[in-house]
């Protein structure tokens, strides 16, 4: 039977209350993976790929790349081999432009719609420790990925930011990853890969790996994880309640500003007992201005994750929790909405993910 995962934003007119994280899935199929190939010269990309500069010949200055089976295009650079791991593989090397923005793009056919993919890609800050000290500038990555409709125009399916990339004392690749379902009849999926920092000395990044992989249907062993949440003199309360066995080692706690653009604020690890209701806690010390999102991602040693219902928190004197379950569901969701005001007027917006 087909189940339906649901995501829930609640509008309401007195409203409630006064983050690139790992992700992949179990036995995945890869049906796209860009490793920029392989070779023992500086190589460009093909047309329509970036806006940057290709600089095979000198050191790479700001709004310049090169593919490259070095990381090292400055000599204060890691002198590193790819993430693929090829003979002379290549990875594309960048000196990020001044402005924040786009650096890369590429489309994808031939997926399967109706389908979970996990998508992501590895990126390095190639800048040795000390580089731009004392205050270098760090890569912030953000991985969009959009379907195509019939009228050329885009829809977005995923955004993906990762965290700031530190400086290593040895060469590290970061796994910056999210999971899509396609929609019936999308089989074709243009990304982009954005560098959120701005340029100047640091933030210097290197990518590879890019990869899209189907997922084979699987749910986590988890139930009854339902997330609430309430403002108390201006941090944010979040509880959460969940009975997992042994699979799960950890819980996200995940905020966004519209709902969409995910960012990890903080990671809690599981009690230490399985298969009963535990309680949890945190708080957000640091909301955000106006309204803010928030849910928790479960995630076993793989990194699979299963998401709760999504809150929507305010800055207003009322207090309010909404939750769903169970979610994914077959054919029946129940929906429930509190507060501890009056006459709470609200617009309920549930959406089908599948």
């Amino acid at each position: 039977m087909k189940k339906h995962r649901f995501i829930l934003f609640l509008s309401a007119l007195s409203a409630f209350g006064g983050s690139a994280t790992a992700q992949t899935c179990v036995n995945e199929v890869i049906q796209f993976r860009e490793t920029f190939g392989a070779g023992t010269t500086s190589a460009p990309l093909a047309a329509g790929r970036t806006n940057y500069h290709y600089n095979g010949a000198t050191s790479l200055v700001d709004g310049d790349y090169e593919l490259s089976n070095s990381s090292q295009s400055k000599p204060e650079w890691h002198n590193a081999p790819d993430h693929t791991g090829d003979i002379n593989g290549r990875m594309m090397v960048t000196n990020a432009s001044y402005t924040p923005g786009e650096f890369y793009r590429d489309t994808v056919y031939g997926l399967s719609s109706t389908s979970t993919y996990a998508v992501y890609l590895y990126a390095m800050n190639v800048n040795t420790p000390g580089t731009c000290s004392p205050n270098p500038i760090l890569p912030r990555l953000q991985l969009i990925v959009e379907s195509y409709n019939s009228d050329g125009s885009f829809t977005e399916l995923s955004s993906m930011v990762s965290e700031d990339l530190p400086q290593a004392a040895t060469p590290t690749w970061e796994r910056i990853s999210g999971t899509i379902y396609l929609p019936i009849s999308v089989t074709a999926v243009r990304y982009r890969i954005i560098n959120n920092a701005t340029g100047g000395c640091g933030n210097d990044v290197a990518i590879d790996d890019i990869t899209f992989s189907q997922c084979a249907p699987s749910l986590l062993p988890i139930i009854n994880l339902e997330l609430k949440g309430v403002v108390e003199n201006n941090v944010v309360n979040l509880d959460w309640s969940a009975r997992h066995d042994n699979e799960i080692v950890s819980f996200e706690i995940e905020k966004s500003a519209d709902g969409r653009v995910w960012s990890m604020l903080r990671k809690v690890n599981v009690a230490a007992s399985f298969n009963t209701l535990h309680r949890y806690s945190d708080k957000d010390d640091k909301p955000f201005a106006q309204t803010g999102f928030y849910r928790i991602a479960a995630v076993n040693a793989a990194g699979t994750k299963r998401y709760s219902n999504v809150i929507r928190i305010g800055h207003k004197s009322v207090d309010g929790t909404i939750s769903a379950f169970p979610n994914p569901c077959d054919n029946k969701l129940t929906v429930r909405l509190s507060s501890s005001g009056t006459n709470l007027g609200a617009t309920l917006r549930i959406f089908d993910m599948t």
